[in-house]
């Protein structure tokens, strides 16, 4: 094997898991909804699907559409006292322009 790729497919001549339908499925199930496990997305793919396919070979396929997992960023709630601060200090400003600066 040197010289060569591991996942070049030239020689194989097995069928793929996935068909460009299926790639294009998988797309838009995550498009739509970003934050389900893998497990949920290859479930909700095999729904209704003629042929089933494993978990791993989603998990490969969402790799080489550049889809990978991200934890959703934490924003701090504003409470009442930031809220009123805000809100004193938007009032103090309320007249200013560009060259007030």
């Amino acid at each position: 094997m040197v010289g060569k790729k591991a996942n070049d497919r030239s020689n194989c001549k097995g069928q793929l898991a996935l068909n460009e339908l299926g790639v294009r499925r998988l797309s838009h199930i995550v498009r739509n909804q970003r934050s389900q496990t893998l497990a949920q997305i290859n479930t909700q793919l095999n729904q209704g699907a003629s042929r089933t396919v494993s978990k791993r070979t989603v998990q490969r396929s969402l790799h080489r559409m550049g889809f990978g997992s991200r934890r959703p960023t934490r924003i701090p709630l504003l409470n009442a006292r930031h809220w009123a601060a805000r809100l004193a200090w938007a009032r103090e400003h309320r007249e200013w322009t560009r060259t007030d600066e």
